[in-house]
């Protein structure tokens, strides 16, 4: 049977937690942990999914709501061919080396500075909820004799075993230490 335990976490950290999860189960980590482990973690991780879906709810509609404001209409916005880049911000290029753009809109050099204020706003906004923090009942393990017991050539990363720690039942003892 498994020991329960209230915790607390930031909604930043449920987030985390729940994003992680996804990747961990998808790559079919979580066949390396114990059954009991295995269940428990995804029922805590049900718990705190909702917390974490209410957070990215209310990221996207304060953004929303900026952006609606900005390109829904010419008063603030104008249509233009965006540059396109790729994920380290570098123009991208087609075969014969012009730069390759999308259909999109601007927001208006006039209005920029305000704009560039009420994302400001709405990231400092995003940031205060973030770091809230609520009680989770969840099902807890021995985290230590866990990983004392893991195989040399376990799947487990180490970002797998820290992201474990919420669910450890020594959690707060080893943060003393």
């Amino acid at each position: 049977m498994s020991k329960t335990k209230t915790i607390k976490l930031m909604n930043i950290e449920t987030l985390n937690i729940a994003a992680w999860y996804k990747d961990f189960s998808e790559k079919k980590r979580n066949k390396e942990l114990p059954v009991r482990v295995q269940f428990d973690l995804q029922r805590n991780v049900t718990k705190l999914t909702e917390a974490a879906q209410n957070l990215e709810k209310f990221k996207n509609e304060l953004l929303q709501d900026i952006q609606d404001e900005y390109f829904k209409n010419d008063e603030k916005s104008y249509d233009a061919d965006i540059e396109k880049t790729d994920s380290d911000g570098n123009v991208i290029l087609d075969d014969k080396g012009n730069k390759v753009t999308e259909k999109g809109r601007k927001v208006k050099e006039e209005f920029i500075a305000e704009y560039q204020g009420k994302l400001s706003d709405a990231d400092e906004k995003y940031r205060e909820v973030a770091i809230d923090t609520d009680e989770y009942l969840i099902k807890v393990f021995d985290l230590d004799a866990f990983v004392d017991g893991l195989a040399d050539d376990t799947k487990l990363e180490l970002d797998d075993l820290n992201m474990l720690s919420f669910m450890d039942a020594h959690r707060e003892e080893n943060e003393e230490e």
